[in-house]
């Protein structure tokens, strides 16, 4: 009895310490119960999330080179036909999420802006790319309005005033998306005034350890904020980036910022899913 007894403890034993062993364990001793890399959470738009509806998707490139914008589809003009991709991953929502867009993306921000596929900081490659700041003209006015349309009223805007006293030209050129990661919006037909090509691109800009920032700043400097580029599709010299502004949105806005986006984007899909092919 006392041998039976003693072999069946050694196999609880024995159990038990398979059991534990199986867990995966962090640098500090403590069992990692959920599987995760060791000291760290599931990234936001990790693979984890690819499985996710087509409603999570990003705005995929027909260029899978990020050193310089190439051209890229959007609702308004899906890709010729004979192309490679299709209509219905031409906008926003076909092909899952990105998960390089965990690395960019901020607290403060609308959730949405995850569906902007993120772009690497851009090459300037042999030339030197003038930024040009397009303020007050009609064009501006057009490409505003156009973002307007993605982000919904809510979206405010920094003044005339408030630009030309706060982006100065060398400054600014620390904010553009040759020396950070930037979105790029669905946005096509935009030229600038020396009749380039542009892309549409946005930046963020929220609290650092060097800036600090917050909902409440009295300037737009001192917001969370994004500024909004034209980037030319060909860099080479002469072309010239254009700065269309600097836009914020209130905390009690977010959420409808965020729903305007979402509504765009899942319009957008939906129109090119109904194209014909």
């Amino acid at each position: 009895m006392t041998s039976t007894l003693m072999i069946l403890m050694l196999g609880m034993a024995s159990v038990g310490l398979h059991f534990v062993t199986a867990v995966p364990m962090e640098p500090d001793g403590h069992p990692n119960w959920l599987g995760y890399p060791p000291s760290r959470q599931p990234l936001r738009g990790s693979p984890q999330d690819l499985s996710q509806d087509l409603q999570s998707g990003t705005l995929p490139f027909t260029s899978s080179s990020t050193s310089q914008p190439g051209f890229y589809p959007t609702a308004s003009q899906p890709p010729a036909s004979g192309s490679s991709l299709s209509k219905a991953a031409a906008i926003p929502g076909a092909s899952g999420r990105d998960p390089s867009n965990s690395e960019v993306w901020h607290s403060w921000e609308p959730s949405s802006m995850e569906r902007f596929q993120s772009v690497s900081p851009l090459r300037m490659n042999d030339g030197k790319t003038v930024l040009f700041r397009n303020m007050n003209d009609d064009a501006n006015g057009q490409v505003r309005q156009r973002i307007q349309e993605i982000f919904g009223p809510k979206l405010k805007w920094a003044s005339s005033d408030e630009m030309q006293a706060s982006f100065s030209d060398p400054w600014s050129k620390n904010l553009w998306p040759f020396r950070r990661t930037s979105r790029r919006l669905p946005i096509d037909g935009v030229e600038s005034p020396n009749k380039s090509k542009l892309d549409i691109h946005i930046t963020s800009h929220g609290n650092t350890a060097k800036r600090r920032r917050s909902a409440q700043g009295a300037t737009i400097l001192d917001k969370n904020f994004f500024a909004v580029w034209g980037i030319p599709r060909t860099i080479a010299r002469k072309n010239e980036a254009v700065l269309y502004g600097a836009a914020y949105v209130d905390p009690a806005d977010v959420g409808e910022v965020d729903g305007s986006i979402q509504e765009f984007l899942n319009k957008a899909l939906a129109d090119a899913q109904h194209a014909p092919r």
